[in-house]
């Protein structure tokens, strides 16, 4: 009899459409709803443009106001989720400042001695959304409650530190001299001269300099940040012991006697440098779990744009 159920057709049947019922309604389960509709108005889309242009003294293009209005929806998702979870009633910063918003606009009339009431009334005139600190506040507290997971191991920092060597290793550094000429490139070369023959002390040739005469471990971007890039450049060419110049920078005119070339080193991990590459390689993680965030949580809104974002114009 066994045999028989088994090879029955009707029940081959049966079967299958239990199993294509069964994934079906699993399917449906999965299946998650909009949340919200996000609607950006020509309103909305004409106050970025004129923010853009407030920070940056131009239009921007059509390429620029697109991606201050991604910005602009992400920041609604990430208000559209915290209030969902209910951080604007259990934040205290903004349950104090929507209080205090509702103790100013209801100053006239009797108003419930009860928060939870007032908190209420809050809720129902959407005054999370139009209060730019509670906005914002819950803006950021969403953030950091979605990188909260984020960590970095001391092997992931060392990788990060030796993967990265032009910006934690330390670079050639030179020793130098200089003789400093105010005004006169002629003279300049004159006392180049004179040190050249050895009838001119470097200790006592050209004018006073604020910096010094003397300059040790410096590299070439701090030579730069000081005298500039063309004397930096000259710096690093010059031979060991030998006058080079007149230099030109925003000071007037130097001499340069190269003394000393300190190789460059890879990065020794101290305490100090750990700290700070664990900084930075912990915000580039918490960038990156962010951006996947807020793309998930973008499927589960809709987003309605009211205005051409190329031209202005309504769509």
């Amino acid at each position: 009899m066994i045999g028989r159920l088994v090879r029955a057709p009707l029940l081959h049947f049966a079967v299958l459409g239990a199993l294509l019922f069964g994934l079906q309604q699993s399917v449906s389960l999965r299946r998650v709803e909009p949340r919200a509709t996000i609607v950006v108005s020509a309103d909305d889309v004409e106050r970025l443009r004129a923010q853009w242009q407030r920070e940056t003294a131009r239009r921007p293009d059509a390429q620029q106001l697109q991606a201050s209005i991604d910005r602009y929806v992400d920041e609604q998702v990430l208000l559209h989720e915290a209030l969902h979870l209910g951080l604007d009633r259990r934040d205290p910063v903004v349950r104090y400042r929507l209080l205090q918003n509702m103790r100013m606009t209801l100053a006239d009339t009797p108003i419930a001695s009860d928060d939870a009431a007032l908190l209420r009334q809050a809720q129902a005139l959407n005054m999370a959304a139009r209060d730019l600190v509670v906005r914002r506040r819950l803006i950021q507290a969403m953030e950091q409650r979605l990188v909260s997971g984020v960590e970095v191991d001391p092997k992931a920092v060392a990788a990060y530190i030796a993967a990265h060597p032009q910006r934690y290793a330390v670079p050639m550094r030179y020793d130098f001299s200089q003789v400093f000429v105010h005004d006169d490139p002629q003279r300049a070369r004159q006392v180049l001269a004179a040190l050249y023959a050895a009838t001119a002390s470097p200790a006592t040739a050209g004018d006073a300099f604020a910096l010094g005469r003397t300059f040790v471990g410096l590299s070439a971007a701090q030579i730069s940040a000081r005298f500039g890039s063309s004397v930096a450049a000259a710096v690093a060419a010059a031979e060991l012991g030998t006058w080079i110049g007149p230099l030109q920078s925003a000071y007037g005119w130097h001499l340069l006697r190269v003394e000393r070339r300190l190789p460059a080193q890879n990065a020794v991990p101290d305490a100090a440098l750990l700290r700070r590459a664990g900084y930075m390689l912990r915000r580039q993680r918490e960038r990156q779990v962010l951006l996947a965030a807020i793309t998930d949580l973008r499927s589960r809104y809709r987003v309605r744009l009211l205005a051409d974002a190329g031209g202005g114009g309504g769509a």
